[in-house]
C-alpha cells in the first residue's frame, strides 16, 4: 500500500503523461516556521535615542531594539495611563473642573483658566495633543474625587496610587508613577520612570481602550468650555497626517528625559505595530521616528 508522499508522487507522474502540471507543495511544520528569520531594522549611532522598540503588539516579535529594559524618565508619556484610567472610571460626558490647584500646573500649552470646565470627552484632546498638564491634574483630581479624597493632594495621591497599582496588574516591573503628568520633581529629578518594554505592555493593554487614541490621530482641534473660552490644540507628533492607519501617538519631553515619542499604526494585513523611543536628543525625536517609519512601511510616501 502507497503512503501518503509515494501516491502523490505517482499521481502526478500520470497527470505529466497529459501536460498536466501540479504546483510544487512543501509540506509546512510549526517547527520550520521558527526557523525563518524575521526582518531586523539595524539601529547605528545615527539614532540618538537611549532606547528603541520597534514591536508587533500581537505577538510582540520585535523588528528592533536597543535597551529595551533600561529604567528611563518617560515624561508626558505618562499621561497614557492617566487617561486609560480615567476612562475606566469616568463617563465621556463626565464634567472636568479646573481648580485652582490643577492650573497651578507648570509647562502647559493648552492655557486652561480656573473655573472653566471641559467634559472628558473633550479633556481627552487637551491631554492627548498639547498634552496638557492642567489636563492631566484636574482628571486626576476628579477621579481621585470618586475615591474618597478630601483635599486636592489627597485626591491626586490616591490616583496616583491607582497608577502604581495598574502598572502592577499588568507586571511592568521597571515602571513607578510619582504623578499623573511626566513633571520632573525639584531640581530636575526625573518623576516618573518606565522602560521601552514596559511601555509596550501598557500600549498592548490600551489597545482595548480605542477612545484614548482616537484624539491622538487629529493634527489640529478646536475645543470650547462651558465657560465658552475657545481652545485650539495642535498635536505635538508633527507626522501625524503621514502615518498609515494611525492608531495613536504620543509624545513627552522634559530636561531629564530628554524627547520621548510613541507610534501605533496598523500594517496592510490589520497588525498593530508599535515605534517607541524615549531618550532621544534635542529635536531629533520625529526625525528617528520618521527614518523608522519609513523603514517599517509606516509612512506615506
Amino acid at each position: 500500500m502507497l503512503d501518503f508522499t509515494s501516491a502523490i508522487a505517482v499521481f502526478t507522474g500520470f497527470l505529466t503523461i497529459f501536460g498536466i502540471g501540479l504546483p510544487i507543495i512543501t509540506p509546512s511544520t510549526k517547527q520550520a516556521t521558527t526557523l525563518i528569520p524575521q526582518m531586523q531594522i539595524m539601529l547605528d549611532s545615527s539614532y540618538t535615542a537611549k532606547s528603541i522598540l520597534i514591536a508587533n503588539i500581537a505577538d510582540d516579535s520585535h523588528l528592533a531594539e536597543r535597551a529595551i529594559n533600561d529604567i528611563r524618565p518617560i515624561a508626558s508619556l505618562t499621561k497614557i495611563m492617566t487617561g486609560l484610567l480615567a476612562i475606566e472610571i469616568l463617563s465621556p460626558n463626565t464634567p472636568i473642573i479646573m481648580s485652582k490647584d490643577a492650573v497651578s500646573t507648570p509647562g502647559d500649552l493648552a492655557d486652561f483658566q480656573a473655573g472653566e470646565v471641559v467634559i472628558m470627552r473633550d479633556a481627552l484632546y487637551a491631554l492627548m495633543m498639547p498634552s496638557s498638564n492642567h489636563i492631566a491634574m484636574a482628571i486626576a483630581e476628579t477621579v481621585g474625587d470618586r475615591l474618597g479624597g478630601k483635599t486636592f493632594d489627597e485626591k491626586i495621591e490616591r490616583f496616583v496610587h491607582m497608577m502604581n497599582e495598574r502598572a502592577r496588574f499588568l507586571n511592568m516591573k521597571d515602571t513607578i508613577y510619582r504623578n499623573p503628568t511626566g513633571l520632573d520633581l525639584k531640581n530636575n529629578e526625573p518623576s516618573n520612570l518606565s522602560s521601552a518594554n514596559d511601555i509596550l505592555k501598557l500600549l498592548r493593554f490600551s489597545l482595548n481602550t480605542p477612545i484614548l487614541w482616537e484624539p491622538s490621530r487629529e493634527s489640529q482641534k478646536i475645543v470650547t468650555s462651558f465657560g465658552q473660552r475657545r481652545h485650539v490644540f495642535t498635536n505635538r507628533n508633527p507626522l501625524t497626517p503621514y502615518i498609515v492607519n494611525l492608531i495613536g501617538t504620543k509624545t513627552g519631553t522634559t530636561k531629564a528625559s530628554g524627547e520621548n515619542i510613541i507610534i501605533i499604526y496598523e500594517e496592510i494585513l490589520g497588525t498593530p505595530q508599535a515605534i517607541i523611543i524615549l531618550g532621544a536628543q534635542p529635536g531629533q525625536r520625529v526625525i528617528e521616528a520618521e527614518s523608522l517609519l519609513i523603514k517599517t512601511g509606516g509612512m506615506v510616501q
